[in-house]
């Protein structure tokens, strides 16, 4: 085990402990007694439709790269490699578990791991933006800070690094570029993964499209928490809780503990205690209920994914590059 991932455990294990003394665990319980089963049933079956979303939207990265697959497989992989990069540093290990079951499945692990790094940065910048209004709605409910004004100005920053390195890898000179491809292993090695990212830039309305859907896949997600809040009998305007989760997905989403695990609720409790009032029982029985729906779902997935097997990918790349490409 390497110091980073002994550090993200040590960091959860830690913000476990503080919860344990801090939290009053019977009124936790008494929260989630409470719940709505029916709601709770809605809640876990549009946290499932989700899912189908998530996988539809990589299904068209993929596309671009002649690969076929259907929705189901699709979100079944989804689903694994996301139960999987719940317990690993920042969802590498599910990020690798997706390219290499395409890549046993006959497709060049540079189409793959194209498609998967679009959706990453993408995502990244959707989830930056989100943080962004999120701590500027709480600014309007509670002063903010200069940490906070710091963390706007660095989401910022992030942003346009986003952004700008997405520009010049697809459009901008490929002098440099091409230098690393020429003659040894690691340089052809590059320029096989070049072209595959290329490709990709080459899409730019699938890549807008892409986007739309992530932003869509957000708001949704921020709309299912609040309905699983309501399913608890938890009073919360739906803004506040939006950026107050916009806010803490964005913090957890660093590599800094498994799966924030710990961090989250502890962030979730202090926002929703600071502009909703909500007792911190209410704000950690949520994210608990949350992370029990995400296990349902995944794991369900997951062993769809492992039990069903047969070739359910289909890969016609197209190799034509036009005129002038690189």
């Amino acid at each position: 085990m390497g110091w980073s991932k002994i550090f993200q455990v040590g960091l959860s294990v830690v913000a476990i402990l503080v919860l344990a003394w801090w939290l009053d665990w019977q009124a936790v319980v008494q929260v989630a007694d409470r719940a709505s089963p029916s709601l709770i049933l809605l809640c876990l079956l549009l946290y499932a439709a989700q899912r189908f979303l998530m996988a539809g939207k990589w299904l068209l990265l993929l596309r671009v790269h002649g690969v076929r697959m259907g929705l189901l497989p699709a979100t079944w992989l989804y689903s694994a490699a996301t139960l999987a990069g719940s317990f690993l540093p920042a969802t590498v290990g599910g990020d690798a578990m997706r390219v290499g079951w395409l890549w046993r499945s006959g497709v060049d692990a540079n189409d793959a791991t194209a498609s998967i790094m679009v959706e990453r940065i993408v995502g990244a910048f959707v989830t930056m933006a989100m943080a962004v209004v999120g701590m500027v709605w709480l600014g309007r409910l509670a002063p903010l800070s200069k940490e906070m004004h710091g963390m706007i100005l660095a989401a910022g920053v992030v942003m346009a690094a986003i952004a700008a390195g997405l520009a010049w890898s697809w459009f901008g000179p490929a002098r440099l570029r091409l230098a690393l491809s020429e003659h040894r292993l690691v340089g052809r090695i590059l320029a096989r993964f070049r072209a595959a990212w290329q490709r990709q830039g080459r899409r730019p309305e699938v890549v807008a499209a892409f986007a739309g859907l992530t932003l869509v896949e957000s708001i949704y997600s921020l709309g299912l928490g609040w309905l699983t809040a309501h399913a608890l009998g938890i009073e919360v305007r739906f803004v506040d809780l939006a950026a107050a989760y916009a806010v803490a997905l964005a913090i957890t989403r660093l590599p800094i503990t498994i799966d924030g695990i710990g961090v989250y609720e502890g962030i979730m409790a202090l926002l929703l205690a600071t502009v909703a009032g909500l007792p911190a029982a209410e704000s950690v029985a949520l994210i608990l209920v949350g992370r029990i729906l995400f296990l349902v779902v995944h794991g369900t997935g997951a062993l769809l994914f492992a039990v069903h097997q047969g070739p359910l990918v289909a890969y016609a790349p197209d190799r034509a590059e036009p005129a002038g490409a690189g």
